[in-house]
This record gives C-alpha cells, sequence and structure tokens, in this order.
C-alpha cells in the first residue's frame, strides 16, 4: 500500500485549520499545521511535504513571503494558495511566486480537495509514477471513533455552525446571552466552532431580569473568553409601556409587561 501523501496546512485561523486538517485526514494524507509563517519555515526546512496549503495573510511571515522564500531555496513542493484575497493582482502575484493553484475564501470543500488531489498526482508523475495513477494516494483503512448519542450531535452542531460560516465568508458571529442553557449551549457551540475571537456575546438586562441570570452570562462569557458587551433594553421598554398605557389602564402589572423585554 503506498505511503500517504503528506500535506502542510498553514492556517492562523484555528477553526479553519482545524476543519481542514479533519477533512484531508479523512481523505487518508498525513497532515501537519502551522499557524503562523514563522513555524511554516521551520517546518518546511525539518521535514519533507507532499503539498504546502498556504493561506496569504498570516502573523509574523505572509503566505506570499514564506512561497518566496520556498522557491529561493530551490525547493519546488506545490503550493495551493488560500485566501480571503480576490483581487486578480493578488492572484497573479502569488503564482508569479511560485503558487502552484489559488483557492479563495469561503470555499467549496468539495472543489479544495479536488484541487489537492490534482496537485498531488502531478507531482507523482514527475517523480516517474504512472499517469493512470489514481487521483489521490490510497488511504489506510480507518474507522471513526464512535461518539455517544448527545456527543454525535454537538459534534454535528460545531461542524455545521463551522462551515456555515466560512461558506458565507463571516468574520465573527454575535449572539445574545441570557444567563439560562439555551443561549450557553450556542455560545458553547460557537467558541468550539470558530474559537473565542470570532464570538461576541451581548447581555441586554430589563427591569425584570434577575442578578443572577446576568451574572451566569456575564461568567459564562469570561470562562469562554469571549468578548461580551451589555446593552440595557429599559429605555425600549419603557416607550412600549408609554404606548400602551391606556390599554393597561386599570390592570396591575403581569406577565404581559415583562414579555414586551422579548
Amino acid at each position: 500500500m503506498s505511503e500517504a501523501a503528506r500535506i502542510l496546512v498553514v492556517e492562523d485561523e484555528a477553526a479553519i485549520a482545524e476543519g481542514l486538517a479533519l477533512n484531508l485526514g479523512l481523505k487518508g494524507y498525513d497532515v501537519g499545521v502551522a499557524g503562523d509563517g514563522r513555524k511554516a519555515l521551520e517546518k518546511l526546512e525539518a521535514e519533507d511535504w507532499d503539498l504546502v496549503l498556504l493561506d496569504v495573510r498570516l502573523p509574523e511571515v505572509d503566505g506570499f513571503e514564506v512561497c518566496q522564500r520556498l522557491r529561493a531555496r530551490g525547493d519546488f513542493t506545490p503550493v495551493l494558495m488560500l485566501t480571503a484575497r480576490t483581487q486578480p493582482d493578488d492572484v497573479v502575484y502569488g503564482l508569479k511566486l511560485g503558487a502552484d493553484d489559488y483557492v479563495t475564501k469561503p470555499f467549496d470543500l468539495a472543489e479544495l480537495l479536488a484541487r489537492v488531489e490534482g496537485l498531488l498526482r502531478r507531482r507523482r508523475w514527475a517523480r516517474g509514477g504512472e499517469p493512470g495513477d489514481g487521483a489521490a494516494p490510497a488511504p489506510e483503512p480507518r474507522v471513526a471513533e464512535l461518539l455517544e448519542p448527545d456527543a454525535e450531535v454537538y459534534q454535528a452542531l460545531v461542524m455545521g455552525l463551522r462551515d456555515y460560516v466560512a461558506k458565507n465568508g463571516f468574520d465573527r458571529v454575535v449572539l445574545g446571552l441570557s444567563g439560562g442553557i439555551d443561549s450557553a449551549l450556542v455560545a458553547a457551540i460557537a467558541v468550539h466552532a470558530l474559537g473565542p475571537d470570532r464570538v461576541t456575546a451581548v447581555v441586554m438586562p430589563s427591569p425584570y431580569s434577575s442578578s443572577g441570570t446576568q451574572g451566569d452570562a456575564r461568567d459564562l462569557a469570561r470562562h469562554l473568553g469571549i468578548e461580551c458587551l451589555e446593552y440595557s433594553i429599559k429605555p425600549a421598554m419603557d416607550a412600549y409601556e408609554a404606548m400602551l398605557s391606556d390599554t393597561f389602564a386599570g390592570r396591575e402589572p403581569d406577565i404581559t409587561e415583562e414579555n414586551l423585554q422579548a
């Protein structure tokens, strides 16, 4: 059985890197990850790779410079650039530096995997492989670990949210925290899928909010490491109550007034 091709994913967004590594791994590839350009250059110097999946916007050393340095030292490992930049000049610049192909975010996973397979196939041919070789190296048989039903549903929600955000090109998500279990679960899924730096929580206290739920909401945001904004909705509720004062005249305040906060 042929040895699995080695792919280095160079991507500073942890959620995207994790998703790429997972899907490439499921295809049978041996995947490594570098979170910035400097670490990528170190890995490329120390180890042999069959393909580099290279983001352009990277800390330390950007993707253009990584590609340029790679080619300057005579390393012609195929490079597939991955970036949110869509300007034709950027595409041309990257290809002139020695990149072999270019995919823009948000990308279609099936297309990206097909481009990966194509670059690896051409690399095998250049090394003397037969043109009739398959589109990808034969992966080692593997069976994913079975999850408990609750864990399976949770992982499906995480993957679905990550995929939706990536395909729509969203930079971050904003969600409301009430201090209840529903919004707490949503926040946990978002952080797991995207990372805490891409999640913003909003708490909106009203005259009917308890100190306990508001405290729980802020504590959750702090423990998850996400930004937390606070906007009181009391002025909006006062305006509604003033508007409905004639309708409510002669009635004791009840759940109706409380439900206005929704």
